[in-house]
């Protein structure tokens, strides 16, 4: 019983998360840092604006598309963030 519900827990948690960051530098491409991964929640839909060029990395739900997955698929992802990003973001929406 027990071995049951820890295999199905494995199936389901890769499910959950999906892993933006594979396949993805570690250092951000405008400033030249070293990158951290961090799991965030996602969106789902058209975004109305696009990635920002003074912190594209900034820590940020992530798009998935416009199709909503039914629960729980696809309601975190993992990502990098660079830190130099997310200070920029908070203080230009600060003003």
């Amino acid at each position: 019983m027990k071995i049951c519900l820890l295999i199905s827990l494995f199936f389901l948690s890769s499910c959950i998360i999906v892993n933006n960051s594979r396949g993805q530098s570690s250092t951000c491409e405008v400033h030249h840092q070293p990158m951290h991964r961090c799991i965030v929640g996602t969106n789902f839909g058209l975004r109305a604006y696009g990635p920002s060029e003074i912190y594209p990395n900034a820590k940020e739900k992530q798009n998935m598309g416009c199709v909503v997955q039914p629960w729980p698929i696809y309601r975190l992802a993992i990502m990098y963030h660079c830190p130099v990003c997310d200070s920029l973001k908070k203080s230009e929406t600060k003003k």
